[in-house]
């Protein structure tokens, strides 16, 4: 049966094609004790600078693919890494609760992306999810986790997922990404700003598409319109 979403368009064009549902799991992070701080923060310290190197390669990428532009996107993530209150709290809690430092990141992440949810202004809200994303790039450092990407995909397919972080988009496989829609978004997040970089159609906002799609369901994305149709019957 045809369902018909309206959400906000963000990257203009036309794209049909059978759906790609993209969903990232939670990282499992168990809290326990530690007994050696220094060590601790030695592994806090170690994560960060490979977080940082990596962001710097993914700017000088994108800087060579797309432009200033849009590789100050990751500028901004590396000062988001660098920001004084980040590092040294996560320090100050090592210190005094002596627990291990991937919960640490993930509780500071969880609870700062919590706050930023509550802010009613779109832009600030839609600015949390480049802290997960920075988050999500320490956790599978320090975890040792192969971190879940959209760089293969088996055939051309229309991307469909709850929200999509810079990274995400940045890694998808381009020649086969026909078009992206998400349940969460607005036309300032930087998701949005990349796809209409790589001219990709999209639409975001659509709030239920994820629970109403299943794999390989074909999709048409209108990003110039805004409208996302699951399933179109002969006539659409």
């Amino acid at each position: 049966m045809e369902i018909a979403l309206k959400g906000i368009a963000v990257s203009p064009g036309v794209s049909i094609g059978p759906a790609y549902p993209f969903q990232v799991k939670n990282f499992d992070v168990p809290k326990h004790t530690i007994t050696d701080v220094l060590a601790e923060k030695d592994r806090l310290n170690e994560a960060f600078e490979q977080a940082r190197d990596e962001l710097k390669a993914l700017r000088d990428q994108t800087r060579d693919e797309l432009g200033d532009q849009q590789a100050a996107i990751f500028h901004s993530h590396l000062d988001m890494l660098d920001d004084v209150a980040f590092k040294p709290e996560i320090e100050r809690r090592l210190d005094e609760e002596k627990v291990n430092a991937d919960w640490l990141v993930h509780d500071l992440i969880s609870s700062y992306t919590r706050m930023m949810e509550q802010i009613e202004d779109p832009l600030f809200r839609e600015r949390s999810m480049d802290f997960v994303d920075i988050g999500r790039r320490l956790l599978k450092i320090l975890l040792q986790h192969d971190k879940e990407t959209l760089e293969h995909l088996e055939k051309p397919s229309v991307v469909i997922a709850h929200d999509l972080t810079p990274s995400e988009t940045t890694d998808m496989d381009m020649p086969n990404t026909l078009g992206i829609a998400t349940d969460e978004g607005g036309p300032t997040s930087h998701m949005a700003i990349l796809a209409r970089a790589f001219e990709i159609p999209a639409v975001v906002g659509l709030r239920v598409a994820g629970s109403r799609v299943a794999p390989g369901d074909t999709m048409i994305v209108d990003g110039t319109r805004g409208f996302v149709i699951i399933r179109p019957s002969e006539s659409t």
